[in-house]
């Protein structure tokens, strides 16, 4: 998956562990592992590590066998820097923008809104409740006596307090 995101594989970090919990138990500690060759010596390592872990986030050790749950390997994409656009700038809300109004019922009745498509609007843009910003997979509900504003990225701001 992360080379059909173009990670290269020195930007590639892998993060090994085991999920360990004492035979009998249903909970378990994530113990990270070394990132070494797992030999005997390294096992014992493991166990007195586990013990350590047991004991710090459940205070106490056992006298039971400790056994292995589940095996992780976490592969993590680093990347150097996201680059995030700007929308556009502009006071008024788009005609485009602007889509039927409908009713819609909030707080217990049927109330008139104004919807709104949601990647037409423009940073500065300032929508006062009752209101609907449509998206594809996303619907943000502006209650009546909230105020939504549009930020320099596209983000949906909703403030509470009047117009």
């Amino acid at each position: 998956m992360l080379r059909e995101e173009n990670i290269p594989e020195d930007a590639v970090e892998f993060i090994r562990s085991l999920d360990m919990c004492y035979e009998g138990q249903g909970h378990y500690v994530e113990l990270p592992l070394p990132n070494v060759r797992l030999g005997e010596d390294v096992k014992l390592e493991i166990i007195n590590a586990f013990h350590h872990f047991h004991e710090i986030k459940y205070s106490h050790q056992l006298d039971a066998p400790p056994r292995v749950t589940n095996v992780r390997l976490k592969a993590i994409g680093k990347i150097k820097d996201i680059q995030i656009s700007e929308v556009e700038q502009g006071k008024e809300v788009p005609p485009s923008a602007l889509k039927p109004k409908r009713k819609v019922y909030l707080g217990g009745d049927f109330v008139e809104c104004q919807i709104y498509d949601r990647y037409k609007l423009l940073y500065g843009n300032v929508i006062n409740g009752p209101a609907i910003i449509e998206e594809p997979l996303h619907t943000t509900v502006v209650m009546p006596e909230q105020t939504l504003n549009v930020d320099r990225f596209g983000n949906l701001i909703i403030s509470t307090g009047g117009k």
